[in-house]
């Protein structure tokens, strides 16, 4: 999916602590776009917007004295309720930029904060409203902030955060938002439509019934956009404008061919969805007139509409009644990046779709570990962007990054026996007491993917791949990337075991000391490194290890998957073997296993099967077949996560159960059918899981005791 600048929801809680940011120099910006056109690309780059001068290079050189982050990157909440929000990282998504203000949100419940890149600080605030029922979310135009708060909304000063006006919410639902030029607040609902200067003061207000439609209720059955010129909305064929100016009356346009849609993400045009095969897109201004008529389904921003094959991105001009194809461009991959203010992010550079001819800004490359959100001011051309490191952010569409504010993305969560819980973010990793909810300590170690923790406590290994030796994070041990990727840690930590291979076949499981890294052991596995279906499993007590050997893909769609499985005794020479795929330890000497032994060809489903290998490190392992799990739509098994206290997490879909005590599992209140095993923990009794990020709730931790 594209990525859209302002689109994404998540959820923030306004007591975060102020984090010192990293040194940078912000100061530079690039030459005032006019009259809302392209940005001129034959001035110096170099020159400050402010004073027209050159960019003072010494102007910073005490950042260096910022002192590093030593906090924790969110707010920890110990009295959460139930499968509440237990940790609320402060991730930040959907930029806004104007001038030096940078707004960023993050979450679903209007949580934003504002920030100076001039100053590297907060400026102000929020948690959003206390309803549920406004459609809004925190905006930036002009020189305006328009955000929720308490049981309503309020306006500030994007240079300041200073409140302008507080609103109050209408009784029922609603959408409040501001004018494309941030010069006045739409508010909708199905009593009628309201606008307002920032400041508070009633511009005009047109109940339901005198709208020039009847029966039109412009919450429920009609779509607006706030345009500079006032609202519009559109409902069947269609087109409703209450102007700005209150003395003019409101009109309608239509009917029109076609079915009303949507608006261009500017709002600059409405988009109408021809039902004929293929399905066609056309486009009509405020006056009905027919626009960009004969290309395909594709997306739009004013003038402009696109649509995407494979790799790249064909752009067309919709100004005249027919659809004009201008050029075909190379996307980031198979995606592209659009901002809110008409900035295109692709594979060449950043090509701006403001004035009467798009205009491409080449970048020989943009900021390491860049992507989603993605936000340019249309004055100045400053521009902010979501990576990985935090929200980075620079004042020339040459991307060099003077700055980055926020902290870098959540990857991984593990947990103690003890109850300590130990996070892994992209740059650093933080350790928290998960019984009183107390900060413990960072430190810079960073997180790709995974992020292991011995029960015990003793042992980390992050996926550098490197260990530490816990609590004092003394580095233990290294491994090159040849050595493999850490697949398990013993519960006391004196061994890890690494999936090695090339990512095309795997030839060994290796079991290292972390501390030295010393080689201990191979054992032997076929299972290639970039599949799914490297398993290498600790019993409960670390004495044994299961490890998927082999796992032979079906001749034919439905014909039996055959496993191999080998059962290691720790510190042995005794090896053990069944023909079932390991999932987890029932007890130390029972393997839980799956075996998709038949299936049918048309269409390809398999049989699949719970079963167990019991082995007590001697002798022949006893297998046995259990109860039917039903049919798979593919030749997948089950992914679990056992902790010694009896806790298991499975997978697909997302639940948790106590396997000493009888009973059902319970279903994590994630919103998704996945869940996956790097993304939750058990600390002591609780069960820690990071939200997805596609999620409605807060992005952050949530926890579920038992």
């Amino acid at each position: 999916m594209p990525h859209v600048g302002g689109m994404l929801n998540r959820a923030f809680v306004a007591s975060l602590l102020i984090l010192p940011f990293a040194a940078c120099d912000p100061s530079s910006t690039t030459p005032a776009e006019t009259d809302g056109g392209p940005l001129d690309a034959t001035v110096d780059a170099t020159g400050d917007a402010r004073d027209g001068g050159p960019e003072d290079a010494t102007a910073d050189a005490d950042d260096a004295s910022f002192p590093p982050v030593v906090g924790a990157c969110g707010a920890i909440h110990p009295a959460a309720a139930a499968d509440g929000l237990f940790y609320e990282a402060l991730a930040l998504y959907d930029p806004e930029r104007r001038g030096d203000s940078l707004l960023t949100q993050t979450g679903a419940a209007g949580s934003w904060i504002l920030w100076s890149t001039r100053t590297r600080t907060r400026i102000a605030e929020g948690a959003g409203a206390a309803v549920s029922f406004g459609d809004m979310r925190p905006q930036l135009r002009g020189d305006v902030l328009l955000v929720p708060a308490g049981t309503g909304f309020e306006t500030r000063d994007a240079q300041t955060g200073a409140v302008l006006h507080a609103f109050a919410a209408p009784a029922a639902n609603y959408k409040a938002a501001l004018g494309f030029d941030g010069s006045y607040v739409g508010v909708v609902s199905d009593a009628g439509i309201s606008l307002y200067t920032p400041a508070g003061a009633l511009i005009r207000s047109v109940a339901s019934a005198d709208l020039p439609l009847p029966d039109l209720l412009p919450y429920s059955s009609g779509t607006t956009t706030m345009r500079s010129d006032g609202v519009w909305f559109g409902q069947g064929q269609y087109l409703v404008l209450v102007p700005k100016n209150a003395a003019t009356a409101p009109s309608a346009a239509g009917p029109f061919d076609g079915q009303f849609e949507n608006f261009t993400q500017d709002g600059s045009h409405a988009v109408w969805l021809d039902t004929y095969i293929p399905e066609t897109r056309s486009f009509r201004d405020v006056d009905g007139n027919q626009r960009g008529t004969g290309i395909g389904m594709s997306v739009s921003w004013g003038n402009y509409a696109w649509t995407t094959s494979g790799t790249n991105l064909t752009l067309y001009s919709i100004a005249g009644a027919t659809a004009v194809p201008l050029g075909t461009y190379p996307m980031l991959g198979t995606d592209y990046v659009i901002s809110s203010s008409g900035y295109l992010m692709l594979q060449t550079g950043v090509l701006s779709l403001r004035g009467a001819t798009p205009v491409l800004t080449p970048v020989p490359s943009f900021p390491a570990g860049a992507g989603g959100g993605f936000t340019v001011d249309p004055t100045s051309g400053a521009w902010a962007i979501e990576g990985a490191s935090g929200m980075l952010y620079g004042n020339a569409l040459s991307f060099a990054a003077y700055g980055t504010v926020g902290c870098a993305r959540l990857q991984a969560v593990a947990g103690t026996q003890s109850g300590t819980l130990v996070l892994g973010f992209a740059d650093h990793v933080e350790r928290i007491d998960a019984v009183s909810g107390t900060f413990l300590d960072r430190r810079d170690i960073p997180t790709k993917t995974r992020l292991l923790v011995s029960e015990q406590g003793t042992m980390a290994v992050s996926d550098e791949p490197a260990a530490y030796e816990l609590p004092a994070w003394t580095k233990v041990g290294t491994f090159a990337a040849a050595d493999g990727v850490p697949l398990a840690i013993s519960p006391d930590g004196a061994r890890v075991a690494l999936a090695k291979g090339d990512g095309v076949t795997l030839s060994f499981v290796d079991e290292r000391n972390p501390r030295g890294g010393a080689l201990l052991a191979s054992r032997p596995s076929t299972v290639r490194a970039g599949d799914a279906r490297p398993a290498a499993i600790y019993s409960p007590d670390g004495t044994k290890l299961a490890v998927a050997r082999e796992v032979i893909e079906p001749g034919f769609a439905g014909a039996p998957i055959v496993v191999t499985t080998n059962l290691y005794a720790i510190g042995t020479a005794s090896t053990g073997t069944c023909t079932h795929y390991p999932v987890y330890w029932q007890d130390n000497d029972t393997l839980a296993t799956e075996l998709l032994p038949s299936g049918s060809r048309n269409p390809p489903t398999w049989n699949a099967f719970a079963g167990t290998c019991a082995w007590n490190g001697t002798g022949a392992v006893v297998q046995t077949q259990g109860a039917s799990l039903g049919n798979r739509g593919g030749p997948d098994f089950s992914k679990y996560q056992r902790r010694g206290n009896g806790l298991l997490f499975k997978e697909a879909p997302p639940s948790v159960r106590d396997l000493t005590v009888a009973g059902a599992p319970w279903a994590v209140p994630d919103g998704t059918t996945r869940l996956s095993r790097d993304r939750v923990g058990f600390a002591g009794r609780s069960f820690f899981w990071i939200a997805p990020t596609n999620a409605p709730g807060p992005a952050g931790v949530h926890r579920h005791t038992f």
